[in-house]
């Protein structure tokens, strides 16, 4: 079997898989001529000095054009053993499939692509997730095989589909330091728990986000890693001086529980009745509002239709909870009730709806067909008034029309049911 330089770990069809694909070795035949060229065999084990031959093979003006194909195979394989890792660390307690996580970062089909990326493309081409790896990796910084990993762990796409699942790959005290005063507020409104109030909680993130850096700076440069930083005694007097940092320390706990929530679960499900829809406009004197809120609602039903299969449909049994509580959002059900109905505990549902992101990208749909209306085109032309209408759009969505209970996505994921006759 050939070595890593040669073989390229990645999805690859199978007759004996219920999916037809499965985790397998493909072996670009680009690979093999590149490394003889370097003077090097099929068999090579991978080791440093010749992941730093390779990379600068890649770089250098003269550039061997399938070198970085010997390096995306090489790459494969941390790739490969961090998804086992997560897999048996996770899997079975948040029902994730390898092959949809192998999907986000095992894309890599073996063709032949540019080291740099053209400086203009005409038609968008797909890189794979190991040459972007390759493409930022910084050897001073790491070895191959650490950069993967942490790569693997930090991409959006694999992360998205981790969140989905309910799992969010960050420590507390690195979640405390990625989040906004924002961020920080609204999850202590929907799940603080504890004697502080909204105000305390953002002051005390405030005075921690320094200490953290400054704390994580001489924790690098002791042991030479980022991880297994936890904060001291020392750390916890000079964030509140006076108070016991045991006190401290259970407040910050409290405040990334509420953040870790808040990223899993979103807003609370339940929708204030006297919420007003910000994007209802039939009362404005203005024309071209008017038109305007004449066209949101037709696209955001447009956008739910075209996403009602992703919210229903699926055969294994968690797609049949989801199935069963979207069916009980769309009846108009809160969490208890619809608990109760799908045989599920009640945090549960918010962590199986994923309301809030599913609304948001039924939201991004809409706003891209109503971008290319001249008058949405008009008030909406910067990236920054495009989010502003798709957070319009959301707010939209999870509010109740006049005289009504369930929300707008409710009343539009499914008919309501015929009223009773007299």
């Amino acid at each position: 079997m050939a070595g890593p330089y040669g073989r390229l770990r990645a999805l690859v069809p199978s007759l004996h898989s219920s999916r037809g694909l499965t985790i397998g070795n493909l072996a670009p035949p680009g690979a093999l001529a590149a490394l003889l060229r370097q003077g090097l065999t099929a068999d090579t084990p991978a080791a440093a000095p010749i992941d730093l031959l390779l990379l600068r093979a890649c770089v250098e003006p003269d550039a061997d054009a399938d070198a970085s194909l010997c390096l995306r195979c090489r790459a494969s394989h941390p790739i490969e053993r961090e998804l086992l890792s997560l897999q048996s660390r996770w899997g079975a307690s948040h029902h994730l499939d390898p092959l949809d996580m192998a999907s986000r970062v095992l894309d890599d089909d073996g063709r032949p692509l540019p080291w740099a990326p053209p400086s203009t493309e005409d038609l968008p081409r797909h890189v794979p997730f190991s040459l972007r790896v390759l493409r930022e990796w910084r050897p001073e910084v790491a070895h191959l095989d650490r950069w993967c990993r942490v790569r693997v762990q930090s991409d959006p796409a694999l992360r998205q589909l981790l969140l989905s699942h309910g799992l969010l790959l960050l420590g507390p005290w690195a979640l405390l330091a990625s989040a906004s005063r924002i961020r920080v507020e609204r999850a202590w409104h929907a799940y603080g728990q504890g004697a502080l109030t909204a105000a305390a909680a953002t002051d005390l993130h405030a005075a921690y986000l320094p200490l953290y850096r400054e704390a994580k700076d001489a924790h690098r440069r002791q042991w030479k890693r980022s991880r297994g930083w936890v904060p001291t005694r020392d750390f916890l007097e000079s964030l509140r001086p006076g108070l016991p940092p045991a006190d401290t320390l259970h407040q910050l706990q409290a405040i990334a529980a509420a953040l870790r929530r808040f990223w899993l679960e979103g807003p609370p499900l339940e929708v204030p009745r006297d919420s007003a829809p910000p994007l209802a406009h039939e009362e404005s004197p203005d024309d071209e509002l008017a038109a305007l809120a004449a066209l949101i609602d037709p696209a955001l039903r447009r956008a739910c239709q075209r996403h009602h299969a992703t919210l229903f449909s699926g055969a294994d049994q968690d797609a049949a909870l989801r199935r069963c509580l979207w069916s009980a959002f769309a009846d108009g059900l809160n969490q208890r009730a619809s608990a109760e109905r799908c045989g599920c505990s009640q945090p549960m549902v918010s962590r199986r709806l994923q309301l809030q992101r599913h609304a948001n990208a039924i939201a991004t749909t809409a706003a891209l067909e109503l971008g290319r209306h001249p008058a949405f085109a008009r008030r909406f032309s910067s990236v920054a008034d495009r989010e502003r209408l798709v957070a319009a759009l959301v707010s939209h969505l999870l509010a109740p029309p006049p005289n009504e209970s369930r929300p707008r996505l409710a009343g539009w994921l499914r008919p309501a049911p015929p009223a009773a006759e007299p």
